[in-house]
């Protein structure tokens, strides 16, 4: 694990040193123990390795991290967990991040802006809450709606009633109903 991490730092120009200082700096940051540095990382759960491929990007301490689907094949534990670890990196660290994905619950409760892409074009750059909105520009992107305000509409037609179903998070979601 700590070869992995050091790796990116090393080819940059980092001494053996350095780069081991570094390593272990953006392992405790991810939350990584100490216990794992000697382990191989294709030993370890999908979310230990998404946070060992996360502190290599770290231990080059970018302004910009791209991260492609980081959530794909993580139970729900470990993917709210690294998101809200992202969140952190966003606040706390002043890191802009930018994630491909195509998992509009990832969308709807963590992302500030969205682009949408089809076929090499950009359709929309906007914000969640006016993409969501605009459920023809959702439909012609083949997108799907988030969890939430899919079953906030269920119920809205179901119970004829008038709910604002353009929620983004369980708590808003709860609150709409009461």
């Amino acid at each position: 694990v700590l070869k992995d991490v050091m790796f990116g730092p090393k080819n940059f120009g980092l001494t053996d040193e350095e780069a081991m200082k570094a390593a272990k700096k953006a392992c405790r940051l991810v939350g990584l123990p100490n216990d794992i540095y000697e382990k191989s990382p294709f030993g370890l759960s999908g979310g230990q390795m998404r946070r060992v491929a996360v502190a290599g990007i770290l231990a080059l301490n970018p302004d910009i991290i791209v991260l492609d689907e980081p959530t794909v094949g993580l139970d729900p534990i470990a993917k709210k967990d690294l998101l809200q670890f992202l969140n952190k990196l966003n606040k706390e660290f002043k890191k802009s991040i930018v994630i491909i994905t195509h998992d509009m619950d990832v969308v709807s409760e963590y992302i500030k802006r969205v682009l949408v892409m089809k076929q090499g074009r950009l359709m929309y750059d906007g914000s969640k809450e006016q993409l969501f909105k605009n459920e023809q520009l959702v439909k012609d992107c083949n997108l799907d709606f988030p969890t939430i305000v899919t079953t906030l509409k269920e119920i809205n037609k179901k119970m004829n009633l008038s709910l604002d179903v353009y929620q983004y998070n369980l708590e808003d979601a709860f609150a709409e109903l009461k």
